[in-house]
């Protein structure tokens, strides 16, 4: 049986999960993505929708096909080219419904792999150990027979690598020089490691020490991108922007004082409060993190209520009678006359594509026909802004400002490619990295009790 959102998916209604992040009548109707419709945006790589339809008899396809190899065949030059039709070698995109269908889609299935593959690689040879170590990972999931011997090579490959500490240290500031030679003897020691664990076959242990190596690769990938690797829109120019990354420290507490949370590190055991951590990446969405990082800033949802359903956990709120497509769309974030600074009631939804350069505004990726983006929505603990409530990110291409959700991604309501239906319609900006169980247990009613901010103001810029 389809569920909710599957049913959305089909009928190109929201379902509740869309329902309840828009505030929207459940009658209302989404105007569909136009296949082939232009995208305003510089230098992006769009798939074609040519094969997506299912309507042409398969019959008459294959014998235009052979009509077409048959009069390519006549002359010599078209020899080859009958060739490649002739085994399907040109052959399209997959149907519309391939992607939702593939259980191998090309998307990180975690937060923490999502967000070292956001980080601009700016050093070729690092770049190449996280791809080695990446690979020795795919390889790990194979069951039965595991490609031990090829592993081992792209272990050996990357430590060759690695070992080069001029090169892996090639783009650092003079000012992190230190912290970043300490990250190149960790990947070092972490290789050695997981070498040894190959060579013992022992999967267990290179799946941690390949976690490990990772997690080192991608701190010193940061200190090499210490800004954002393009410019804004100059419409855009208003909106202040984090160039890197944030970290977030939220205390969250139960409304009923319940002692419900607990932390496996603390001995004292369950507790009414909770602490999540929440990570602001803005190279892939420079615009929607500074400003959630600036309503932190403020104050805005310190001892702010929360409410909870089956899809997400929905935190501030969208003052009525605001909110209407393109409100703050030019000037960014509006300024009181006592210099504070006022959260915009309306942002440009803002996507970075897989594959792309710099992020879309303003349109919903067509996830159906391939687009996928850097940062998925179908991970749980994804933080994205709430869709206004009287508009439509397809229509109006505005989000809100001040409401934004921790989405509950459940694998069971997505497609077997493991994305959400609701994949590409809201632009993620970070993710909750620690105190996932904490969130599984807030409901309605429970409370952000404060917000500190523990890294990044630093790269807020605007």
């Amino acid at each position: 049986m389809a569920g909710p959102l599957q049913a959305a998916a089909a009928t190109g209604r929201p379902g509740p999960a869309r329902q309840q992040l828009q505030g929207r009548p459940p009658a209302t109707v989404r105007p569909a993505l136009q296949p082939g419709s232009a995208r305003c945006h510089a230098g992006s790589s769009r798939l074609s929708d040519a094969n997506t339809s299912g309507s042409t008899d398969s019959s008459d396809g294959e014998q235009q096909r052979l009509s077409l190899v048959q009069r390519l065949g006549r002359g010599a030059a078209g020899l080859a080219a009958a060739a490649v039709l002739a085994t399907g070698a040109l052959a399209g995109p997959p149907p519309a419904s391939a992607l939702l269908a593939n259980p191998r889609a090309p998307v990180p299935r975690s937060a923490d792999v999502a967000l070292r593959r956001s980080i601009p690689a700016f050093n070729r040879d690092v770049e190449a150990v996280q791809d080695k170590l990446e690979a020795v990972g795919f390889k790990l999931r194979i069951p039965q027979r595991k490609p031990w011997g090829s592993m081992g090579d792209d272990v050996a490959a990357a430590a060759e690598l690695a070992g080069d500490e001029r090169r892996m240290l090639a783009g650092v500031l003079p000012g992190d020089e230190e912290q970043a030679r300490q990250l190149v003897a960790d990947i070092q020691q972490q290789l050695e490691r997981l070498s040894r664990a190959v060579d013992a076959k022992d999967p267990d242990r290179t799946s941690v020490r390949v976690a490990n190596a990772l997690e080192q690769v991608a701190a010193l990938e940061l200190l090499q991108a210490p800004g954002l690797p393009y410019q804004l829109p100059r419409q855009l120019a208003g909106y202040p922007a984090l160039a890197g990354r944030a970290v977030v420290e939220l205390t969250v507490e139960k409304a009923s004082g319940q002692a419900a949370f607990v932390d496996p590190n603390s001995p004292d055991g369950p507790q009414k409060r909770a602490t999540l951590l929440l990570v602001l990446d803005g190279y892939s969405a420079p615009i929607t993190a500074a400003n959630l990082l600036s309503n932190f800033q403020a104050g805005m949802y310190d001892n702010t209520p929360l409410s909870v359903s089956g899809v997400a956990v929905l935190a501030g709120s969208q003052p009525e009678g605001e909110g209407e497509a393109g409100s703050g769309g030019s000037g960014g974030a509006a300024v009181p006359a006592g210099g504070a600074r006022a959260a915009p009631a309306a942002l440009p939804l803002e996507i970075l594509p897989a594959g792309d350069f710099e992020p879309l505004y303003r349109l919903p990726l067509d996830v159906r026909s391939g687009e996928l983006p850097v940062l998925p929505l179908s991970i749980y603990g994804a933080v994205a802004m709430a869709h206004l409530p009287d508009s439509d990110a397809g229509s109006s291409g505005y989000v809100s400002g001040r409401q934004w959700f921790i989405y509950l991604f459940d694998r069971q309501q997505a497609g077997l490619a493991g994305l959400s239906f609701d994949e590409g319609e809201f632009g993620v900006c970070g993710y909750i990295v620690k105190g996932l169980d904490s969130v599984g247990k807030l409901e309605t009613g429970d409370r952000i009790v404060k917000a500190e901010i523990l890294s990044g103001l630093d790269k807020l810029v605007g």
